[in-house]
């Protein structure tokens, strides 16, 4: 062989060991995780309040359906705090609207963002300011419940003495493409949170979701509250990791049947949207991480087909058909644990491409414009990385 077909056959055997070291790890970690749907929780003797706080910037389009699916739930002991953080567009008439036919809902309006905060965990932590529930439920403003769904988390977390829950809902978008880099990010956070998944029967996980973090306002008093997060951009796991440094008890449960959220339309929608924080998340700001970070996740996706269609190495292909095996079997467990469509999963190599152009996109933006940019307002990358709260690795979350 030359130089390059010993370089393609290195490349295609390094993405066949990776492929055998990840795949049946990330199947056997997805075992891990509960479903709310198949848990059958006693309901409390008196329901706790609950308050549901919901920051919206510019939701006009999907603030109202979200808001509907939260009243329509039936949960005795509820209120409703909605944020309108300094939106330009119909998302304040909306909130008015729905507290005008419904008195549960309480509008808040945020009309300056103070020196020193990002914009949703501002509006986070206004929303406890004014809340009076004895929980929070901290979700977005595009997320849709299935009735019932709020009754048997509560109940739960009540039964399970529980401080914090976090669900994980079926998130989808409306073209293939969409649906394809989704499934490949949720593979790289499904591995990334390994440890917490494996201490989540314990009670004892860091894990947060933004479209349902729900929090015992008794325990959530007891940690620095949302000032200690106030320039962090993955303010949803940052609050997991507050209330696990505080001594909760979390449990993290896949929410698939229960509760949805179209969370990006497309796949050009995901690239814009993630741009805030594809590169803080995946590679912490680092330039040299964000290399080998690239570099792994495509000789992951490609090695493994290099190497079958390999002609100077006999039976190379059983490398690339092993591989072809492994992620259909994710794709299996994927979709009865999820009701994710096999066909997504099967094209995971190419999600794994995708992944790569958003997190490189999301570091040239901010590399571009010395920080980032959301929403109208940039904050600089040396204050960013300055006021960090934490740090994931792969054995934890590291207090900086």
């Amino acid at each position: 062989m030359n130089a390059v077909e010993w370089f393609m056959a290195l490349w295609g055997g390094l993405g066949v060991m990776l492929a055998w070291i990840v795949w049946p790890f990330a199947i056997w970690i997805m075992g891990h995780v509960p479903r709310l749907r198949d848990l059958h929780p006693v309901e409390p003797s008196a329901w706790p309040r609950v308050s549901v706080i919901i920051p919206a910037c510019n939701e006009a389009d999907t603030i109202e359906p979200a808001l509907a699916s939260v009243l329509s739930q039936g949960y005795p002991n509820l209120e409703v705090v909605v944020i309108d953080d300094r939106s330009s567009d119909g998302t304040g008439a909306a909130i008015s609207r729905a507290a005008k036919r419904d008195p549960r809902v309480r509008q808040v309006r945020v009309d300056t963002l103070p020196e020193g905060w990002l914009g949703k965990v501002h509006a986070l932590h206004r929303g406890v300011a004014e809340a009076s529930g004895e929980w929070l439920l901290f979700t977005d403003a595009d997320v849709h419940f299935e009735p019932g769904a709020l009754e048997k988390a509560v109940a739960f977390a009540v039964e399970d003495e529980l401080q914090h829950l976090a669900i994980l809902p079926d998130i989808d978008a409306e073209t293939f493409f969409g649906r394809v880099a989704m499934q490949a990010f949720g593979a790289s956070f499904f591995t990334g949170m390994w440890r917490a998944l494996l201490q989540n029967a314990q009670g004892r996980n860091f894990i947060g979701v933004g479209a349902f973090n729900l929090v015992e306002r008794r325990a959530f008093d007891e940690t620095p509250g949302f000032e200690w997060l106030k320039m962090e951009v993955g303010d949803d796991v940052g609050l997991g990791v507050m209330m696990y440094r505080a001594g909760a008890r979390s449990r993290f449960l896949s929410g698939s049947g229960q509760m949805h959220v179209l969370w990006y339309r497309s796949y050009r929608d995901m690239l814009a949207g993630m741009e805030k924080n594809a590169f803080p998340l995946f590679t912490r700001y680092s330039y040299g991480l964000l290399a080998l970070t690239v570099l792994i996740q495509c000789i992951a996706a490609t090695g493994p087909w290099i190497f079958a269609l390999h002609p100077s190495i006999p039976g190379a292909w059983i490398g690339g058909l092993s591989v072809a095996l492994l992620i259909a079997a994710y794709a299996a467990r994927a979709h009865r644990m999820f009701g994710v469509p096999v066909l997504v999963v099967l094209a995971m190599p190419l999600g794994q491409l995708q992944l790569c152009q958003i997190v490189l996109r999301s570091a040239a933006r901010c590399f571009r414009d010395g920080g980032i940019t959301w929403r109208g307002t940039t904050y600089p990358i040396e204050r960013l990385k300055a006021e960090r709260r934490f740090v994931l690795t792969a054995f934890g979350p590291k207090l900086r």
